[in-house]
């Protein structure tokens, strides 16, 4: 479900090619228990935009109509290239 809804809030985002998110913080709170092979909706909406930080409004909705989920959700725009080189530092270094 939380995968779901950082999925939802990416692809509410239409943002330069050079440019990504990353999540910087999530809080959600699991309503309800769902069946299993259920379809499973999660949709985000902007609720703020401070600088180059992102919160949303998500939620997720199971295919009886059920909200099973909600919360907020943070990210951050970063330059792609800058963070994935800074990835790879990082990861030489241990």
């Amino acid at each position: 479900m939380v995968a779901l809804m950082e999925q939802a809030a990416c692809a509410a985002l239409n943002l330069n090619t050079s440019d990504t998110t990353v999540g910087t913080g999530i809080s959600t709170s699991h309503l309800t228990a769902t069946a299993l092979g259920a379809t499973i909706t999660a949709t985000a909406t902007v609720t703020l935009v401070k600088g180059s930080s992102l919160t949303f409004n998500i939620e997720a909705v199971d295919s009886t109509g059920a909200t099973i989920g909600k919360g907020t959700h943070t990210r951050a725009i970063v330059n792609a290239q800058r963070f994935m080189d800074k990835l790879a530092k990082r990861s030489n270094t241990q």
